[in-house]
């Protein structure tokens, strides 16, 4: 014992030396900035984390690792009546040591985000960047991080530029508009299903609504369309999207009348010159009837028939459905269901919510890509954690998706798309599930995510289904417990490339502790458990690693 004692010391003393003046400099900087810029408000902090792992793999063995973790990280934040400003960024230091080896490993990562009111209830423009590390592997979804399957950890860089306006005080008729683009890059890394992989890629993003305004009573209306490109970069060829969506309601009878609608749906894969295009194309037309009390209370239904160049599917007849029904202002249900060139259509969501829960239910499938996943998912809950934390033990569990962090805070998803950084075109359908319970000193989120991704250009289908139940519970004013358990199983079916299935456990129990009002303590005991045929990563298919960690954070003035 006197030895691993010893061994943790110099270590200790060792990496403090090495990379304390990262953490010098980053507390100057606040320091000097705080008084020369007296509108921006600077949070700074220093975390330490002492670590110990046992990992039981089938591919390596037995192994006991230490591991010093240190973890500077600041933030600024800027607030006026039009301008909003914020930016976040963090340095992960890890110093490991076995009988098998010595390492050190330093991860940066960072946010920032801007909006800009060019005019009030009109015109908006914003701009935010991001540089994270993510598991690329999608057979060991919930198990990767720092400690495990490093290798595995993808560098992303993901910036953004876009515009919004909004007229919505018309008697007649009122619209929105967004206009973005982005920026997607990440490290070549090796996957499950690939040697390597990569994204590069820009996508440019537009989406319009016009439709009636307060005056309209008897006849209403509603026109969108949306338009997606993503140049790939990667020797792919570049992938369009374009939808459109009309009705046009007749009220004959009080609230009951007729409804006209119209669907167009395109997809398109075509390189820079056009010399080689394939394009999916849709477009339907039906009449039908709608009752409507008001526009958020109305359900029409309608009988379509189709028109494609795929004869299977042309001239189809087939029974659409919108429905927009506020139970109540804390209950609603959304709902579209249609047909597209692949078949069924559905985009559905339910939310309800009362003092103390809330659950949202939602369903979706379309046609997108790794990168469009990866600027466009909306996720199923958060955990609100301070700047620089990644550690859910010293987050606040929140599953109201409109939240907007507030200063020194950030908003950490429960789950994250288990995808892999292969830019391949799929067709996702997805169900999602929160439901989130807040009473006294309990706070308790549940997350429920299917989902199905098959590829179009090859016969390859993925399926996750996940769950992830956290809580935490306040046992007193300066002491919290906290827990967090995950299960995830995947299944992979290919002609090509390898199938099989994997069994994913994660495990996170622990307490924080307030000893003064900047400093805080906590100790984690995380259990991950891997089982399956899928041989990747360093330590093969099947793999146990236990970890107990006691750390300290200090947050600076």
């Amino acid at each position: 014992m006197d030895i691993i004692t010893q061994r943790i010391k110099t270590k200790m003393e060792c990496t403090y030396k090495r990379i304390g003046s990262q953490i010098l400099i980053a507390g100057t900087v606040g320091l000097i900035a705080s008084p020369v810029v007296a509108d921006v408000n600077l949070i700074t902090k220093a975390e330490s984390n002492l670590i110990y792992q046992q990992l039981d793999s089938s591919a390596r063995g037995d192994q006991d690792i230490f591991t010093l973790q240190l973890k500077p990280s600041v933030g600024a934040f800027y607030e006026s009546e039009s301008l909003e400003l914020n930016l976040q960024g963090s340095v992960t230091h890890l110093e490991r040591n076995s009988d098998f080896f010595d390492s050190s490993q330093t991860y940066g990562e960072y946010q920032m985000g801007a909006s800009w009111t060019a005019i009030e209830n009109l015109l908006t423009f914003s701009g935010s960047g991001a540089t994270r590390y993510r598991n690329s592997d999608p057979n060991n979804y919930l198990v990767s991080d720092y400690l495990n399957n490093d290798g595995n950890l993808a560098k992303i860089q993901n910036n953004r530029a876009g515009v919004r306006l909004n007229y919505l005080e018309g008697n007649w008729f009122n619209t929105t508009a967004n206009l973005s683009y982005t920026s997607v890059e990440s490290d070549r890394v090796r996957t499950g299903t690939v040697s390597e992989s990569a994204l590069d890629s820009n996508n440019l993003f537009a989406r319009a609504r016009i439709f009636n305004g307060d005056n309209a009573k008897r006849f209403l209306w509603n026109i969108k369309g949306n338009y997606r490109k993503t140049e790939r970069e990667t020797g792919l060829n570049d992938f369009t999207s374009r939808t459109g969506d009309v009705y046009l309601d007749s009220l004959l009878f009080s609230n009951v009348g007729i409804r006209l609608t119209a669907y167009h749906d395109e997809n398109e894969v075509a390189d820079e010159s056009e010399t080689f295009t394939d394009k999916d194309e849709f477009t339907s037309y039906g009449a039908g009837l709608v009752y409507r009390q008001s526009k958020s209370r109305y359900i029409a239904v309608t009988l379509n028939e189709s028109e494609s160049d795929n004869p299977e599917i042309d001239g189809e007849q087939f029974v659409g459905l919108d429905m927009r029904w506020a139970f109540s202002p804390r209950t609603s249900f959304n709902a579209e269901v249609g047909k597209n060139a692949y078949g069924s259509r559905a985009d559905v969501n339910f939310d309800y919510r009362t003092k103390r829960s809330s659950a949202r239910l939602s369903y979706f499938d379309r046609i997108t890509s790794t990168s469009r996943l990866l600027t466009e998912t909306d996720p199923t809950g958060f955990y609100v954690c301070p700047i620089g934390v990644d550690n859910i033990n010293t987050c606040d569990l929140l599953a109201d998706l409109d939240y907007v962090p507030g200063e020194g805070l950030q908003a950490i998803p429960v789950f994250e798309d288990n995808i892999s950084l292969e830019e391949e075109i799929i067709l996702r359908e997805a169900l999602t599930a929160t439901i989130g319970y807040v009473k006294s000193k309990l706070n308790l989120l549940v997350s429920i995510q299917v989902a199905e991704d098959e590829r179009l250009t090859q016969q390859f289908k993925r399926d996750t289904a996940s769950v992830n139940v956290s809580a935490t519970y306040r046992l007193n004013s300066t002491l919290n417990f906290v827990s967090s358990v995950g299960f995830a199983q995947i299944e992979q079916s290919s002609l090509r490339l390898p199938s099989g299935e994997s069994d994913n456990f994660s495990l996170t129990s622990g307490f924080n502790k307030k000893l003064s009002p900047r400093l805080y303590t906590d100790l984690t005991l995380t259990y991950l458990n891997r089982d399956g045929s899928f041989s990747t990563g360093v330590y093969g298919a099947e793999y146990t690693d236990i970890r107990l960690s006691a750390g300290v954070k200090y947050y600076f003035d």
